[in-house]
């Protein structure tokens, strides 16, 4: 769809709002090429092998870009002339409200596997992570997608189900690891219990300079063959 006419023009099939599901996986996995490297596109829209939904949320989910810049003065003209990118950052803050074991150690950047205690006479099974110091960091892809509204565009899946549903967007970010900030979990009557937790985006060396932090995936109005 063109952009309207008129004084204020917009196009409605870019606009974006919603629930984010957010996937992640190891970095021995492969940078995903399209959608369907991470999640089936249709119905039950089951992760890949090798992914793995964060699941519930809190809060929104958000990703951060910045960056710094020095400039180059002359004694010709006030302010800058050129300017070069010194610094460059990038940052997804998410919010797990989904505390299983795996998401813990995650969050305590606990390498070590869960360990499964065995049930005994008057003691249940139990999983424990265990938290200490660190000094390296674990690494992780993340996918995190969203769904357009069907007045956006529409995407007909194929036989048998044929279901008719808004257009997928995904960002992936190639390798993120827990930031230096705080993660606190708040436990409140009456309140979901989840924790903030910001990870650093990093380059991926085996990438091309200047796509080497991720990608972005619009995926276009249509049928599923």
């Amino acid at each position: 769809m063109a952009l309207t006419t008129g004084a204020f023009p917009y196009d409605i099939t870019n606009l974006l709002g919603g629930a984010v599901r957010i996937l992640y996986a190891d970095i021995d996995e492969p940078v995903p090429a399209t959608m369907t490297d991470v999640f089936l596109v249709e119905s039950p829209y089951t992760a890949q092998t090798g992914w793995t939904d964060l699941g519930a949320t809190r809060d929104s989910f958000t990703y951060t870009r910045g960056f710094d810049v020095e400039g180059w003065e002359i004694q010709q003209l006030a302010g800058n002339v050129i300017e070069e990118v010194t610094d460059l950052t990038r940052t997804i803050e998410v919010s797990f409200a989904d505390l299983r074991p795996e998401h813990l150690a995650m969050i305590e950047n606990q390498s070590a596997a869960v360990e499964d205690v065995t049930a005994v006479a008057s003691a249940s099974a139990q999983k424990v992570v265990r938290f200490g110091s660190f000094q390296s960091f674990t690494r992780y892809r993340f996918a995190f997608v969203s769904r357009r509204p069907l007045a956006a565009g529409a995407v007909t899946e194929s036989a048998p189900s044929g279901a008719v549903r808004g257009r997928f967007f995904m960002g992936v970010a190639y390798q993120a690891q827990i930031a230096a900030d705080e993660a606190e979990f708040e436990q409140n009557k009456g309140e979901l219990t989840a924790a903030g937790v910001t990870f650093t985006l990093f380059p991926d060396s085996d990438e091309d300079q200047g796509e080497e932090y991720g990608a972005w995936f619009d995926e276009v109005a249509g049928t599923i063959a």
